[in-house]
């Protein structure tokens, strides 16, 4: 996994038109740093973030990533309980061997 090196930010005023090309930067090159079958998918998921960046705040948007955060966990969380319970069968039955 490639570490991010954000120094490229430092001494850049944030939200100015340098800061976002640099950041811009980054995330591009992380982007390329991955499997080549996942970098579409990248561009696009990075595409919808900007797009839901550019119409809220700052602490809008982190709410909104925070939101969506949870929302994911929660369905993972749903997801894995149906797996156990297709293993295990219902609450309180045995576990299958």
């Amino acid at each position: 996994m490639m570490t991010i090196d954000l120094s490229a930010l430092q001494g850049l005023k944030d939200g100015s038109p340098e800061w976002e090309a640099a950041r811009a930067k980054l995330i591009r090159d992380y982007i390329e740093t991955c499997p080549k079958e996942r970098q579409l998918d990248l561009m696009e998921f990075q595409s919808f973030l900007e797009e839901a960046r550019s119409t809220m705040t700052s602490a809008e948007f982190l709410t909104y990533l925070q939101q969506r955060l949870i929302e994911n966990l929660q369905n993972l969380d749903d997801q894995l309980r149906y797996l156990v319970s297709t293993v295990n069968g219902p609450p309180g039955s045995q576990p299958k061997p």
